[in-house]
């Protein structure tokens, strides 16, 4: 069940914020669609949960590596703070949804990979 009020949802809406990557994963369960779906990134309503075993920052890295980027290059490419990527490997905590949507564009993978939620 996903706990959120009527004006948390309108602000999502209006584009004034994004909901943050639990509650993404949340709203895709809840419609048993991809979070790519939600996002607009597909027209495919069609979705089946892979649940990935690594952790953020390795799905991260291995995108990084196969890129050929350091964490530096994806700082200033992606418009990511490098002290905000620092975090994502020593919490081990996603980055924010922005974040996200700044890395689906940049290394071409899915918003469901990157949340653990999909195989690529």
């Amino acid at each position: 069940m996903i706990r959120c009020d009527k004006a948390a949802i309108r602000r999502w809406l209006y584009g004034m914020y994004l909901p943050d990557p639990l509650t993404v994963i949340k709203l895709a369960d809840a419609f048993g669609v991809s979070a790519d779906y939600l996002f607009g990134f597909t027209d495919n309503k069609a979705f089946t949960r892979y649940e990935q075993k690594s952790t953020f920052y390795e799905r991260y890295k291995n995108l990084k590596e196969a890129h050929g980027d350091t964490d530096y290059t994806v700082s200033k490419n992606c418009a990511i703070r490098d002290s905000a990527i620092s975090k994502w490997k020593t919490i081990k905590d996603f980055p924010s949804t922005d974040s996200l949507l700044k890395l689906v564009n940049y290394f071409h993978c899915s918003m469901d990979y990157l949340l653990g939620r999909g195989n690529s």
